[in-house]
């Protein structure tokens, strides 16, 4: 029984074992620290560039694709007024110019 330590010692043994330790690894620790936070700085704003930069140019295609959409759409409309002679707003036909 003489072998056996209170709570008290054990807690001040391993107190002063992790502090040593932390003291031998001061300088890798303080390193990776400035790595890290460097590098996670650099990749959130790479991460935001590529999302705008992304985000621009999804717009501009948008932007081009509701283009073709509505000249084909008003070629299939004039090319429908044409044909049956009559005159269509917002997909009604409001006008009839037959004989």
């Amino acid at each position: 029984m003489s072998n056996v330590k209170s709570f008290m010692e054990r807690s001040k043994d391993f107190e002063q074992a992790h502090y040593s330790c932390r003291e031998l690894l001061s300088n890798q620790i303080q390193r990776i620290d400035n790595f890290v936070s460097k590098w996670l700085l650099i990749a959130v704003a790479v991460i935001f560039l590529v999302q705008a930069s992304g985000f621009t140019y999804f717009y501009f295609e948008l932007t081009k694709l509701r283009k073709k959409v509505d000249h084909r759409y008003f070629l299939t409309k004039e090319s429908l007024e044409d044909i049956h002679r009559v005159k269509i707003e917002k997909g009604k036909v409001i006008r009839d110019y037959k004989e």
